[in-house]
């Protein structure tokens, strides 16, 4: 099975979506295909399918088109599904479509962001089975974690261009700083000759303009000013052609924001532990969420709270932030701690003001404000549309940027990711790892924990662990939890044992050295049997 496509353009009511895009699935390609929100990545996938007409260019299948599985991003809100699926919660009905999908006897899946409204065990599962399919597959999806574990391809829309990267997103993302790195050499290399050029004519036009009104009437002079206008002219033309073909500068970091989001932060003094809770039971009716937790906080802590939908992520958040107040136990907040909520609603912001209006206010002055907006990936000519008219991602970046300047030396961000493109989501990022307060954060975006939790709290059978590290740290402990409760007699003494042989066997090494004859054959008898007891000992620890 092969999808070839050529110069595919695309246009909805006279606005160019992308064009001249060109590219190619072959069989067991596992494609993940990114951009930014509205670029086109869902128009192109219809394109493939053969579901959406485009303008212009070529599309063909080989041998004949195959029969493609798809799971659509808006089936959530579907208006024409039955009513016993509309009851379903956004992960069930996911989860259901996703079952069907996959069981289906095809040979191409499209999937559009099939990680929305999953969970993070719902997300593991999902990679599973889509790791023991054969089938080729276009998936679009913000989840850099989920693109890291399923595809081996990376496309990158652009308006203008489809670029195809081998390997999974990190892959790409090495891919990507090395041609950063070698198209600003480029640059430099470029602006270098471009400058030169420039002045050598110039240096041409002046001598020229002396060497001709010096000439006079001297045929030789003149005849050498004229060589030297043929020079002027042919270095004229090699500048015209650099800058037909001028290359552009990649500006990966915008200016520094570090100052602007920390003002104030370190005015309060604070103790160690700035929150403590202790015993803390909530119920929903007779439904219990979380019985009798506890835990602290200390200054500075990044912590990420994870769990199942319907776990008590939010509802904790709500508790510590004093918005639900109907639960048992006890919680104390020092009173220092200043807090900024960014919930899911985003009621923080005024959608009749300008994005501007809204992050000023604060004590900070614009140029620091206009700073941070360029950091969160707004244009200055976008700064003064009104709120209401942004798109959900950018409306998200605003709140952001709203709590980054409020005084808060604490943030407690519920989904903070939802809605963003993989480049906003990268932004957002940045900007929490330079800030120096606490934060507290539900998210189910594995790859944004990775970059900015130093400590997991995760929500099950309505008790807390804890857990030091970021996600992936969390995988390997849980890994090894599961290792130590399944092997046959306690891990440790297992540990312990293995150390103690290794301990022997290095002592008997060095005794043999020493020994007669007949007592190094003993030893070396004892040797053998502690060799084989200790790796007996490892393949027992191997196999569970």
């Amino acid at each position: 099975m092969n999808i070839n496509f050529s110069n595919i353009s695309k246009e909805y009511n006279s606005n160019i979506v992308f064009q001249n895009i060109s590219g190619r699935i072959n069989e067991g390609d596992r494609i993940g295909l990114i951009g930014s929100n509205g670029v086109g990545k869902t128009t192109l996938s219809k394109i493939l399918m053969g579901i959406e007409a485009y303008e212009s260019g070529k599309l063909s299948y080989t041998p004949a088109k195959p029969h493609i599985a798809y799971l659509k991003q808006d089936f959530v809100n579907d208006e024409n599904a039955d009513e016993s699926f509309k009851k379903l919660s956004g992960g069930e009905k996911t989860r259901l479509l996703l079952t069907e999908v996959l069981r289906e006897d095809t040979e191409f899946l499209v999937l559009d962001e099939p990680t929305n409204h999953l969970d993070m065990d719902a997300r593991v599962a999902l990679e599973k089975e889509l790791l023991k399919s054969s089938k080729s597959m276009l998936v679009i999806s913000h989840d850099r974690y989920f693109l890291d574990k399923v595809v081996n391809k990376i496309w990158l829309l652009n308006k203008d261009e489809l670029r195809e990267y081998a390997g999974n997103y990190s892959d790409y993302m090495k891919q990507r700083r090395l041609e950063i790195v070698s198209n600003n050499r480029a640059y430099e290399k470029q602006q270098v000759e471009i400058y030169k050029l420039k002045r050598i004519i110039q240096e041409r036009k002046e001598w020229f303009l002396r060497a001709h009104r010096a000439a006079g009437q001297n045929d030789f002079l003149r005849s050498k000013s004229k060589k030297q206008v043929s020079i002027m002219r042919s270095k004229e033309k090699r500048l015209e052609k650099l800058e037909d073909n001028k290359i552009s500068k990649i500006i990966e970091d915008t200016a520094p924001c570090f100052d602007v989001i920390n003002k104030g932060i370190e005015d309060v003094k604070l103790p160690r532990y700035i929150i403590n809770c202790e015993n803390i039971t909530k119920c929903y009716g007779n439904k219990v969420i979380f019985s009798n937790i506890g835990f602290r906080i200390m200054k500075g802590d990044k912590i990420a709270i994870i769990g199942a939908n319907g776990s008590g992520k939010t509802t904790l958040l709500n508790i510590i932030n004093g918005l639900d107040e109907d639960f048992s136990g006890r919680l104390s907040v020092n009173a220092g701690v200043r807090i900024g909520y960014f919930s899911q609603q985003l009621e923080n912001l005024n959608n009749e003001q300008t994005v501007l209006e809204n992050v000023l206010g604060y004590g900070i002055n614009q140029t620091e404000i206009r700073i941070l907006l360029a950091e969160l990936l707004f244009k200055m000519e976008n700064i003064h549309k009104k709120v209401k008219v942004l798109s959900m991602g950018e409306k998200c970046r605003v709140a952001m940027a709203k709590l980054m300047v409020s005084g808060a030396n604490m943030l407690m961000l519920d989904e903070p990711t939802n809605y963003l493109d993989i480049q906003s989501r990268e932004s957002i990022a940045k900007v929490l790892e330079a800030y120096k307060g606490t934060i507290l954060f539900v998210s189910h975006d594995r790859y944004f924990i990775n970059e900015i939790a130093k400590k997991l709290f995760e929500l099950e059978n309505g008790q807390i662990r804890k857990y030091a590290g970021n996600y992936d740290d969390y995988v390997k402990s849980k890994k090894q939890q599961k290792l130590q409760n399944s092997v046959g007699r306690n891990y440790r003494d297992i540990k312990d044992n293995i150390i103690k042989l290794e301990c022997q066997l290095s002592f008997l090494a060095g005794a043999m050295d020493e020994a007669n004859e007949e007592d190094k054959e003993k030893m070396n008898q004892e040797f053998i049997s502690k060799c084989r007891e200790l790796t007996a000992l490892k393949q027992e620890l191997m196999r569970k």
